[in-house]
């Protein structure tokens, strides 16, 4: 029997990529420019050349302890971080106004019908009303939009590193202009001593990061155009019973990155042509975790190598993909091996 990839660092939830031909392409591209600019409502012809296959494997550890940023074009990490270095992630355009939980911390967040901060003195009835933010119900912001919302918060912060549920945090939003977000904290114990916080908007992100074992803005995400996917876990609903895991996989970056995924054709046979024809969609878990399943009677994971990822970047080049192995030298888990080529 096989069962989707149920993270089992999911810990004590139980509980929890010179010459005369470079000139050419210089003409190709220079007649391509000319031709498409003489065409209205038509997207330009991008001159491209496959490259080669490039095999790499990203360190996440066995404790899955690494969100780490990846570009396709560079062939690099191009940034990585702790998944507990942050808490709060705020939409960092001027426009922006949507607060994030860190989901890779199994967070969750309850809403209190009060804005009366002062009034709220325990977290009765939390579990009840308790809420996550899966990558397949994006709808389901716990927090949402900090605008015009006066709202008393509850924090469930998840776990740390050893597995040790961290402790609870009062929340409200104060105010959320064009350059920053106001907010106050309350933590148990401390509950008559609140803690009012500015975090400044960053539009070179998508988001900027707060952190309450620091209580200031942390560095986490690179500068939007510079990354196309993103390593970490995170949280995922099931159904039957209705209930949020943690999973180990891949996020697009929500800056126009696109992807779509193929289990029939396979990866060689996949071609500029054939992705083109693709319908592509900007869902964060587009690549998720699925390129991986967990046997419970094995109690060992089995890669999905015929599934061929499709990836279009900010820059409108397209990429395939494909995972390979889970597994470092030692056979430990956490060490995602994949292969991808630009088309």
């Amino acid at each position: 029997m096989s069962f989707h990839n149920l993270s089992i660092s999911v810990l004590k939830v139980g509980r929890q990529l010179a010459g005369s031909s470079a000139v050419a392409a210089f003409f190709y591209a220079f007649i391509a420019t000319i031709a498409t600019g003489c065409l209205k409502e038509e997207d330009p012809v991008i001159p491209t050349r496959s490259g080669d296959v490039i095999t790499r494997t990203v360190e996440m550890t066995p404790q899955y302890r690494y969100q780490i940023f990846y570009n396709l074009a560079q062939d690099s990490i191009v940034q990585r971080n702790q998944k507990w270095d942050w808490d709060l992630a705020f939409e960092a355009t001027a426009n922006g106004t949507i607060v994030r939980l860190n989901s890779a911390k199994y967070m969750l967040s309850s809403q209190l019908p009060t804005e009366d901060f002062a009034a709220v003195r325990d977290t009765n009835g939390f579990f009840r009303n308790r809420r996550w933010e899966a990558t397949n119900t994006p709808d389901t912001l716990t927090l949402g939009s900090a605008l015009n919302n006066k709202k008393v918060y509850w924090i469930d912060r998840g776990y740390d590193e050893n597995g040790d549920q961290m402790p609870f945090v009062k929340l409200q939003f104060e105010s959320v202009d064009n350059q920053k977000y106001r907010f106050k904290i309350a933590r148990i114990g401390q509950l008559d001593a609140p803690e009012v916080y500015e975090i400044t908007k960053d539009p070179s992100v998508n988001y900027v990061h707060f952190s309450f074992n620091t209580n200031q803005k942390v560095k986490v995400e690179p500068i939007k155009e510079n990354w196309d996917i993103e390593f970490t876990q995170y949280m995922f609903t099931f159904f039957d019973p209705y209930t949020p895991y943690l999973v180990t996989g891949v996020l697009l970056n929500p800056n126009q990155t696109t992807a779509a995924v193929d289990s029939t054709t396979g990866f060689n046979k996949i071609d500029r042509a054939f992705a083109q024809n693709m319908k592509l969609t900007a869902q964060s878990d587009a690549i998720g975790y699925t390129w991986k399943g967990f046997s419970l009677d094995n109690q060992a994971y089995k890669i999905n190598s015929h599934y061929t990822y499709v990836i279009k970047n900010s820059k409108g080049i397209y990429y395939k993909l494909r995972f390979i192995s889970f597994f470092d030298a030692f056979g430990r888990r956490g060490y995602p091996q994949f292969e991808y080529q630009k088309l």
